[in-house]
């Protein structure tokens, strides 16, 4: 599946399910908990994608490249929930 296809699908999966994915980023017990297998997962799916670039990410680090990908995508979704999906 495209990238774009795929985080459409999320998008629509977290905006469907919107109390649960706030509630578990927003709650000071679950939420640290939640949020690092959340961004173990998101990681696990880049590093998955990153082998399949054809050469675009030649010469830089895999770990740099998931890690900056995978903290950037859980902290987007956190925004945007937490500013109720604008």
């Amino acid at each position: 599946m495209e990238w774009l296809d795929a985080t459409l699908i999320f998008f629509e999966y977290f905006e469907t399910n919107y109390l649960f994915f706030s509630t578990m980023l927003a709650s000071k017990g679950a939420a640290p908990f939640f949020r690092s297998k959340f961004l173990e997962y998101v990681m696990e799916g880049f590093r998955d994608e990153v082998h399949k670039t054809n050469g675009k990410n030649e010469g830089l680090s895999e770990d740099v490249i998931v890690q900056f990908a995978g903290y950037a995508y859980v902290g987007v979704v956190e925004w945007w929930l937490k500013n109720e999906m604008p």
